[in-house]
C-alpha cells in the first residue's frame, strides 16, 4: 500500500528581491551549494513567486535547486530549503518523494475500513488504535503526526501539494501487514528540478546543472573632504568574497580597486559628478552604489574651534550676508578646502598632536571669497601603537611601543600593581615617568605580579596629552625550590618552595599515561594510583595569572618503593636447565620497567649467581643432581624487596660408582653379620650426606663372598 504523506501548514517568508543564475556545468549537489555559496547566496528555493523565472531557462535539462531530504538534522523530510527556508510550495513528480519500504504487522480491529483506508461510520475515539497502527508503520508518533497537521479532526490534504494524496488500503486480519510499496527509495536524496517543471528527488552524488540565487545587493556609498579638485569616495563591503571594485565617474574613467575607499582627483571645482561602485564577486558586476556630489570653493568672523580630539575638530563661525557656501581650508593644505553651507563643519582626518591653523571665507557666485578668518589649536595626540611588555623576566618589566599617528613630543607612562582583575583607573600621576624614547624599564618588581602599563603620548610642550594607553604587565614567576619527593609503595608526597607571587603550579609526573598533569595552589601535591617499584620523574611549574607566562620546570626523580614478587617457581627442565617463574606484585601490575634481581646458589658447589631480570627465565649450564636454591627480589633503584625463594634439583646423570671394602676383625664371623654391613653401610651414608649434601647420590651396599 502507499505511504499516508501528511500535509504541513508554512508561514509566511519574508521576501527579498532576489536574481537567479543557471550553471550548466554539471557537479554533484555538495558541489553545486558549495559554489553557490562562495559565489552566490546558495543553491535557489523555489516558490510561486519564482517558479515561472527559474522555468524559462531550463531548456531540456534537469536542474540541482537546494532541496535535501534531510538537512541540518531537520525531523520532518523535505521541510526545509538548504538556506533555512520553510518549503512553501511543492510540484513533485507522481509518486515522488519515494517513501522508505516498510512491513509492519496489524493487531485485530472489527472496524471495517474503505477502499481509501478510512472507517466506513462511527469514526470515534474507541476506533483510533488503528491510526495508531498506520503510524507505527509510518516510524511516526501520535504526537509527531498532531506536531505536523494540529488535531487529527476530519484531516484534509494542505493546498500547497500539488500532487494528490496517495491512499492507504488497510484490511483488518490477524495475519496481514501493512505493507508500504514505492519505486527505489534514496537515502541520501537531493531534489532536481525537471526539465518540464516538476520536482523528482535524485541520488545527491548525481552530477547536474544547478541554479544559485543571490539577493540584490543595496549598499552604501560616501563622500568626503570635497575640495576644488578631489573627493575621497568611500562605500561598504559587498557581500561573499569580493575580488575588487569597479568605480566608474563621469566623464568614462573607470578603475579597479581592492580597497572600499578611493580618492578620486583631478575633479572640476563646482562640477557634478556621478560615481558608479560595483562590487565585483567571482569575476560578476553587482549591483552598483551610486553617488553624485558638487565640488565647490566663502567672509566669516568669530571662528572657534570646538570639540577638538585627536583627528577632527568643530569649527563653527558668524556671518553675516549672503553666500553660495562657505570654504574652509587648512592653511598647511591650502589646495584642499572643505565645503559648508552651515556656519558650523567638523573637519576629520586631522594629523594627531599637530598644531592647526584654519582659515574661513565666504564664497559667493561660486567664484569670489570673503576675507579670511583663522584661528589656531593643537590636535591631541593619538594613542601610542602595540604598547607590549617583555613579560619574561621576574624582577624587571620591560614596557615597548611605536609612535602614534602624527606627531608629539614625549611620553607618560605610568606603572601600578593591579588590584582587580581588571587594569582601569590605576594609571595615578604620582606614579609616573616621562620619557623621549619608545621603552622604558622599570626594576626591583616583585615576582609574579600583575602589573597595570599605561602610556600616553605628550604635545604642545608636553602640555596637552593624549588617551591613555593602558595594558596589564606581568613579572615573570620564579621557578620552585627545595622540591622534595616522599615516595611510598604507590604515592610519591611533593613538596616544594617559591618565592615572589604566583597563581597555581602546573604539576605532571611521568611515565606519560600513568597519570595526567594537573594544577594546585598549593606548594605540595600528593601523587596517588602509582605503581610500586617504578622510576616516576616528577615536573612542577609555577604560573601566574598571565595564561602564558610561567617559571621554568624543575624536575626531580625517585622510585617508588617495590613489593616482593607474590610467588616464585623452579622447574626442572632437564639434567643442566631449570625454568623459573614468578609473578608481578600487584602493586606493579601494568608497569612496563619493573626489574628482579635473580640469585641462585648452589651449596655443594659453592656456586653463587646473581642478575638482574625484566622477565620469567631459564637457568642453563647447571650441574646434573643439584640442588639449586632461588631468590627473587624487586629491584627499583637502590631500593631491593624483600626475596621469595624457590628451589629445586636438576636431573641427575646416572652413574654406579663401585669402591670396594675389606672388613677385618678380631671377633670371628664379625664381618659376615648383618648388623655390621648395615651398620657400616649407615655410617658411609652420614659420611656422604655430610660431603655430598645438595647433589644428587644413593649409597647401596653389595656383598661378595
Amino acid at each position: 500500500m502507499r505511504v499516508l504523506w501528511l500535509t504541513l501548514l508554512l508561514g509566511s517568508v519574508i521576501w527579498a528581491e532576489e536574481q537567479y543564475f543557471h550553471h550548466s556545468n554539471p557537479t554533484t549537489w555538495d558541489e553545486a551549494r558549495q559554489y553557490c555559496q562562495a559565489c552566490f547566496k546558495d543553491l535557489t528555493t523555489i516558490t510561486c513567486r519564482n517558479v515561472h523565472d527559474l522555468l524559462q531557462k531550463l531548456g531540456n535539462s534537469d536542474f540541482w535547486v537546494g532541496l535535501r531530504r534531510s538537512f541540518n538534522g531537520s525531523i520532518i523530510p523535505w521541510s526545509r530549503w538548504s538556506n533555512g527556508d520553510p518549503v512553501s510550495y511543492q510540484n513533485w513528480y507522481p509518486g515522488h518523494p519515494v517513501p522508505k519500504v516498510e512491513t509492519c504487522p496489524l493487531t485485530p480491529n472489527n472496524t471495517s475500513m474503505n477502499s481509501t483506508g478510512a472507517p466506513k461510520a462511527n469514526n470515534t475515539e474507541e476506533q483510533c488504535p488503528l491510526v495508531l497502527e498506520i503510524l507505527n508503520c509510518l516510524n511516526l508518533t501520535l504526537g509527531e503526526l498532531e506536531n505536523i497537521t494540529g488535531p487529527l479532526v476530519n484531516p484534509t490534504p494542505h493546498s500547497l501539494y500539488s500532487s494528490p494524496l496517495p491512499t492507504v488500503n488497510i484490511t483488518s486480519n490477524e495475519t496481514q501487514t501493512c505493507d508500504i510499496k514505492a519505486e527505489k527509495y534514496i537515502e541520501d536524496s537531493c531534489l532536481a528540478l525537471l526539465s518540464f517543471g516538476m520536482w523528482k528527488e535524485k541520488e545527491c552524488n548525481e552530477s547536474l546543472p544547478f541554479i544559485c540565487y543571490d539577493e540584490r545587493f543595496f549598499g552604501e556609498i560616501n563622500i568626503s573632504n570635497v575640495t576644488k579638485s578631489e573627493g575621497h569616495v568611500n562605500w561598504s563591503q559587498g557581500p561573499g568574497n569580493i575580488s575588487n571594485y569597479t568605480v566608474k565617474v563621469t566623464g568614462g574613467h573607470e578603475s579597479n580597486v581592492t580597497t572600499m575607499v578611493k580618492i578620486l582627483k583631478n575633479l572640476t571645482s563646482g562640477t557634478l559628478y556621478n560615481v558608479q561602485v560595483y562590487p565585483v564577486k567571482c569575476g560578476r558586476h553587482l549591483n552598483p552604489q551610486n553617488i553624485s556630489f558638487y565640488t565647490s570653493p566663502s567672509d566669516v568672523y568669530n571662528l572657534t574651534e570646538m570639540n577638538v580630539d585627536d583627528t577632527s575638530v568643530r569649527l563653527s563661525w558668524n556671518h553675516s550676508g549672503n553666500c553660495d557656501f562657505y570654504l574652509i581650508t587648512d592653511k598647511d593644505k591650502p589646495d584642499e578646502p572643505n565645503t559648508i553651507n552651515t556656519t558650523e563643519i567638523k573637519i576629520s582626518n586631522l594629523v594627531p598632536g599637530k598644531e592647526y591653523t584654519f582659515t574661513a571665507c565666504a564664497v559667493v557666485n561660486r567664484t569670489t571669497k570673503s576675507v579670511s578668518a583663522s584661528v589656531s589649536f593643537f590636535t591631541k595626540p593619538s594613542r601610542v601603537l602595540n604598547l607590549t611588555s617583555a613579560d619574561n623576566n621576574c624582577t624587571v618589566i620591560s614596557a615597548y611601543w611605536k609612535k602614534p599617528a602624527g606627531n608629539h613630543s614625549s611620553y607618560n607612562i605610568c606603572l601600578n600593581e593591579a588590584s582587580n582583575s581588571q587594569c582601569e583607573n590605576h594609571c595615578q600621576p604620582g606614579n609616573c615617568n616621562q620619557t623621549k624614547v619608545e621603552h622604558f624599564t622599570f626594576t626591583d618588581k616583585t615576582p609574579g605580579m600583575k602589573y597595570c602599563l599605561c602610556v600616553a603620548a605628550l604635545t604642545n610642550n608636553s602640555q596637552l596629552s593624549g588617551e591613555m594607553v593602558t595594558i596589564a604587565a606581568y613579572t615573570r614567576p620564579e621557578k620552585v625550590e627545595l622540591l622534595n619527593l616522599f615516595p611510598s609503595n604507590q604515592h610519591i608526597f611533593a613538596s616544594w618552595t617559591v618565592n615572589g607571587h604566583f597563581k597555581e603550579f602546573l604539576v605532571s609526573i611521568e611515565p606519560a599515561g600513568l597519570i595526567k598533569e594537573d594544577r594546585t595552589p598549593y606548594k605540595n601535591y600528593n601523587f596517588t594510583g602509582l605503581k610500586a617499584g617504578v622510576h616516576y620523574t616528577v615536573k612542577v611549574t609555577t604560573l601566574s595569572e598571565k595564561p602564558d607566562l610561567k617559571s621554568d620546570p624543575v624536575y626531580i626523580s625517585d622510585y617508588t618503593k617495590p613489593t616482593p614478587t607474590p610467588w616464585v617457581t623452579a622447574i626442572v627442565l632437564n639434567e643442566t636447565s631449570i625454568s623459573l617463574t614468578w609473578g608481578v606484585p600487584k602493586e606493579s601490575e601494568g608497569a612496563s620497567d619493573i626489574k628482579y634481581e635473580v640469585t641462585h646458589h648452589s651449596a655443594y658447589w659453592n656456586s653463587t649467581n646473581s642478575t638482574q631480570q625484566d622477565k620469567n627465565l631459564t637457568f642453563v649450564g647447571l650441574r646434573s643432581g643439584t640442588n639449586y636454591n632461588f631468590s627473587v627480589s624487586v629491584k627499583a633503584g637502590n631500593l631491593t624487596s624483600l626475596p621469595v625463594f624457590a628451589s629445586n634439583q636438576t636431573k641427575p646423570y646416572r652413574k654406579t660408582l663401585t669402591f670396594a671394602m675389606l672388613c677385618t676383625s678380631k671377633t670371628p664371623l664379625l664381618c659376615s653379620e648383618g648388623q655390621t654391613q648395615t651398620d657400616t653401610l649407615n655410617e658411609l651414608t652420614k659420611n656422604f650426606s655430610k660431603t655430598f649434601l645438595g647433589i644428587h647420590w644413593n649409597l647401596t651396599m653389595v656383598v661378595r663372598k
